[in-house]
């Protein structure tokens, strides 16, 4: 994958901040590229689109059940949701 300045873009993971409403979670470990040549970070779509609806999911939830940092990379390593 190359970056918009044409430079390579390297794998990474990283920290993403999603919400609903009032509900915010910070999410570790989802996937994303990098640009060693101007730092760009672009999270890859499908994780994001599995997130935000999670996030949508959770909202749902009473107040003191909903997380406030969720694992990612663990979830995707047991390919399950507990």
């Amino acid at each position: 994958m190359n970056c918009v300045c044409g430079a390579p873009m390297r794998q990474t993971s990283d920290v993403y901040q999603a919400g609903w409403g009032e509900y915010q979670v910070k999410i570790n470990g989802v996937k994303a590229y990098v640009c060693d040549h101007c730092n760009k970070l672009v999270y890859d779509s499908q994780e994001v689109n599995l997130l935000l609806n999670l996030t949508v999911l959770l909202s749902g939830l009473a107040e003191e059940k909903r997380p406030q940092v969720i694992d990612f990379e663990k979830y995707k390593n047991s390919n399950r949701i507990d």
